[in-house]
């Protein structure tokens, strides 16, 4: 996937940035802490077996986070395409009905999933790296205002 700095991502302020490399080892603290709490004041059955489940989820919620924390390049362009066909799955929702394939909605209803998308190929275009996914992602942003416009225009003239 080419460079795996940071900055290839985006540039995070300070405290973003210490609250990622800090996030597992703080929700592992949280559920360790809460686990004492429950052997303390608990139930006997609860002090016994609820504390050590818990104690074991906040250590298994550490290490996730970390494994997350390493490899958060690779997730980082998973979640971004994620994005990208979320983003082209909702602009078909929305067109089907303008091509007849589907029962004709109202105004609200075809463009809400079209402001949805945009809003998706918006954060793909400003946080991914690849060019070939921010293009494609400008592409799809087009097309999707292109259908606002049209979807604007048939109801003001309907109406």
């Amino acid at each position: 996937m080419g460079d795996k700095s940071p900055r290839r991502l985006a540039p995070l302020p300070r405290l973003l940035h210490w609250i990622g490399t800090n996030a597992a080892r703080l929700a592992g603290l949280t559920a360790r802490s809460f686990a004492a709490w429950v052997r303390r004041t608990g139930a006997p059955m609860a002090r016994r077996g609820g504390g050590a489940a818990l104690r074991g989820a906040g250590l298994g919620i550490a290490a996730l986070g970390r494994l997350a924390w390493r490899r958060r390049v690779i997730l980082a362009g998973l979640v971004l395409r994620g994005a990208w066909w979320g983003a082209l799955w909702l602009t078909l929702t929305a067109v089907l009905p303008l091509i007849g394939a589907a029962p004709l909605a109202e105004r609200d209803a075809l463009l809400t999933p079209l402001v949805y998308a945009l809003m998706l190929v918006a954060t793909v275009v400003m946080l991914s790296p690849e060019r070939h996914l921010r293009r494609l992602a400008i592409v799809l942003g087009a097309v999707q205002a292109a259908l606002v416009a049209l979807v604007w225009a048939a109801f003001a003239v309907a109406s």
